[in-house]
């Protein structure tokens, strides 16, 4: 698994999800912080978990449509969440 160690500015839409196997879990992790301005989506797809691990600055909208696990970082709210799922 990469382990991306520079911020990440995210100024259009990132979507945690999978596709094609069964079960298969998407992840972001990092030490950078993900700097957000545009959409971060979780979506069900075929299975998994979704992970969100590192440091999140939220300008813009993140929306939960599938369970979602921070069990590292922080997540730093400065604009719309909307849970439809587990958060």
């Amino acid at each position: 698994m990469d382990q991306r160690t520079t911020d990440i500015a995210a100024h259009g839409f990132l979507s945690l999800a999978s596709a094609g196997c069964g079960a298969t879990d998407a992840t972001f992790n990092g030490t950078g912080t993900l700097i957000n301005d545009g959409t971060i989506q979780t979506a069900v797809g075929v299975g998994g978990n979704r992970y969100l691990r590192g440091p999140v600055v939220n300008h813009g909208a993140t929306v939960v449509g599938a369970p979602t696990v921070m069990d590292a970082g922080t997540f730093d709210n400065q604009g719309t969440v909307t849970a439809g799922d587990t958060f």
